[in-house]
């Protein structure tokens, strides 16, 4: 009996054993799935965040070449505009000098009629008119292949220019120069913009007016360019028509181009319709440098 017992318990301690082993090796092989599942999933998300960090760094090298492709784009439209400006800005330079070139030929042919008629009659006032026209016309020859002259320069060969008008025209108007501008930099602007206008005023202006007309000319500064006011009381020019002329829009363009603003012409008479005033009046924006 003893033996059977031990025969029993033997059976029981291997079934116990069995059972334990069987467990142990489920639980074995559950760990190795489940690390096995571990390693697969580790490995799917070690390959989403190379995805995610590729597509990620493809993003930014995508950015980046539009950001270039648009500096490049904005430089190269910066560029075409700045040398079409020039261009357009040489071709006005080119154009004025072929104006001052060729300053009203008929002008200069009345001046040295004007000479020789008077020269016998009044010889001391012939003698200045004709130092005014020679400082003149040096003036213009000096200037014709300048871009920019010093702004006394200027108003010094627009006061001859006036003055010459007047003996000319003896008795037609008065004018009054008013410059404003006092800095310490000496102020540098383009030659001959104002004299088609302050022309404008004498030759037109002034012509049917009974009696003497009143021109004047201001000056002033405002940092961002020189602005000037050319102010007549004749019988007032059609803004349109002043437009028209090639000197007047070659004038408003290159003003246009420079400063953003063109020639303002304003007919006073159409503007105070009730008042009695006359005349025209001209606003200018010039661009300058300093010297």
């Amino acid at each position: 009996k003893i033996e059977e017992l031990m025969i029993q318990l033997d059976s029981i301690f291997s079934y116990q054993e069995k059972n334990y082993s069987d467990k142990i090796n489920k639980e074995l092989n559950a760990l190795k799935e489940s690390y096995k599942n571990e390693i697969v999933l580790e490995k799917a998300k070690r390959k989403a965040e190379i995805q995610s960090l590729t597509l990620e760094r493809n993003q930014y090298i995508l950015i980046l070449l539009l950001l270039m492709v648009l500096i490049i784009g904005v430089l190269f439209l910066n560029f075409y505009r700045q040398k079409k400006f020039k261009i357009e800005q040489q071709n006005f330079l080119l154009h004025q000098r072929l104006l001052r070139s060729q300053m009203n030929p008929h002008f200069t042919f009345n001046s040295l009629s004007l000479i020789k008629n008077n020269i016998e009659e009044d010889t001391e006032k012939s003698i200045k008119y004709i130092q005014k026209f020679s400082r003149l016309l040096r003036a213009i020859f000096e200037n014709s292949t300048k871009n920019y002259v010093p702004i006394e320069d200027e108003l010094e060969s627009l006061q001859d220019y006036i003055e010459l008008q007047q003996f000319r025209f003896p008795k037609r108007f008065n004018y009054i120069i008013n410059n404003s501008i006092d800095t310490e930099e000496e102020i540098l602007i383009p030659p001959m913009l104002l004299q088609p206008f302050v022309e404008n005023a004498i030759i037109h202006g002034f012509r049917k007016k009974e009696s003497i007309g009143n021109l004047r000319i201001e000056l002033s500064f405002n940092k961002k360019y020189v602005c000037c006011v050319i102010d007549d009381d004749g019988i007032g020019i059609d803004e349109n028509n002043v437009g028209k002329k090639s000197s007047v829009k070659l004038i408003d363009d290159f003003l246009r181009k420079m400063t953003g603003e063109g020639v303002v012409v304003i007919n006073k008479k159409e503007v105070e319709k009730e008042s009695r005033e006359t005349g025209t009046k001209v606003e200018l924006k010039i661009p300058y440098n300093i010297f």
